[in-house]
């Protein structure tokens, strides 16, 4: 079964809502098998872009398919060593790892395996914020607005809680502390430390709901995870950060983070997934690091 034909069926199975698939992944159904095959555009996009978002498509259409027992992403590698492809090939790594239904085809080359080495080397150190967050917003109706405000619900709403936004999460390599996945642009919107509970939410306002938000929170949960695990360390400078980042770390250095959640905050999704929501929700959930993914409106933080 095709692209095509794998589209007829989800709009079938979803009374027809108007929904397609990403002119920049090809897919494949047989025998239970759903085979996902990237492009070059999606391992060096965005991951919130549609030919990047390879979790968000797998998830959503297992959900929307019960015949589908097992997913298989494939890829070629780029030529030349990128930090958007090794960001790529530690998410493909990290969704295996955390569903025993998902397989993946990892070409054989010398770049793919350097990306491979180092995700479990011990020398990935995450990128930590340098100066405060502005205090408003240039548009007073934009996304990042209505984050500053959620920022001021949560400082009133949990007062013995440590809260902060915009925490990066690009990765450097040891030795010297080069780039090793996109250190801009890449942050989780809103955290919350609550006890031994951090929880990270990734903010989409209105009518913003590209599928890639679950690619993009799944990328972010297994950053934390990994932080809470050792597997990847924190500088000595981040403990000086701002955003109350420090204090994050001081309390991941003493190991006292033990729950993790991650929370979408948007009031819509896509429709692929809004039509089956809690059948994604609990696919998300059956993974390995017992990490909970929950959805929130954008006032019920």
């Amino acid at each position: 079964m095709n692209t095509n034909e794998i589209l007829e069926i989800l709009r079938q199975s979803l009374s027809n809502r108007r929904i397609d698939l990403p002119r920049d992944m090809d897919f494949s159904l047989s025998c239970g098998t759903l085979d996902i095959l990237m492009t070059a555009e999606g391992l060096l996009s965005n991951m919130q872009e549609n030919a990047s978002a390879f979790e968000s498509w797998a998830l959503c259409i297992k959900a929307a398919l019960p015949q589908i027992d097992r997913v298989t992403v494939g890829w070629n590698a780029p030529a030349r060593p990128d930090t958007h492809y090794n960001r790529f090939v530690y998410r493909a790594v990290r969704f295996e790892e955390n569903y025993s239904w998902v397989t993946l085809r990892i070409p054989d080359d010398s770049i793919t395996a350097a990306a491979l080495a180092d995700i479990d080397s011990n020398t990935l150190i995450l990128n930590h914020p340098v100066v405060d967050a502005k205090a408003l917003a240039s548009d007073s109706s934009s996304e990042a607005a209505r984050e500053r405000d959620l920022l001021s619900l949560m400082v009133g709403r949990h007062p013995d809680s440590i809260v902060g936004q915009q925490l990066p999460t690009g990765l450097k390599k040891l030795p010297d502390g080069a780039e090793w996945s996109p250190c801009h642009g890449s942050a989780i919107d809103l955290w919350m430390l609550e006890q031994d509970t951090l929880r990270i939410f990734e903010l989409k306002k209105g009518d913003n709901r590209p599928i890639g938000i679950i690619s993009q929170l799944m990328f972010y949960a297994n950053i934390m995870a990994d932080l809470i695990s050792g597997r990847i360390s924190c500088p000595a400078e981040a403990a000086s950060a701002p955003r109350s980042a420090d204090r994050l770390y001081a309390r991941l250095a003493e190991k006292g983070i033990k729950r993790l959640e991650a929370i979408f905050l948007s009031d819509t999704m896509h429709t692929l997934c809004s039509a089956q929501e809690e059948r994604v929700l609990s696919l998300l959930n059956e993974n390995s690091r017992n990490i909970l993914y929950r959805r929130h409106g954008t006032d019920t933080i």
